[in-house]
């Protein structure tokens, strides 16, 4: 079985002690998202960039 870069990045940030990622999902990173879909790493949806940026933020503060 192969692996994608998808895959190998969520693999990647989860042994670096990522749990959360923040993001728009759009046609260029779908193939991103499927793979989300899949691993131990959470998505927080947002609308825009600074949404995105404040719940960021907002976690951090939380942890």
């Amino acid at each position: 079985m192969t692996t994608t870069v998808s895959e190998y990045i969520l693999a990647r940030l989860k042994s670096l002690g990522v749990d959360h990622v923040f993001g728009i999902p759009g046609d260029f990173i779908l193939p991103f998202f499927r793979s989300l879909e899949n691993s131990d790493v959470e998505h927080v949806d947002s609308w825009d960039a600074s949404e995105a940026f404040t719940l960021m933020s907002e976690t951090l503060r939380n942890h």
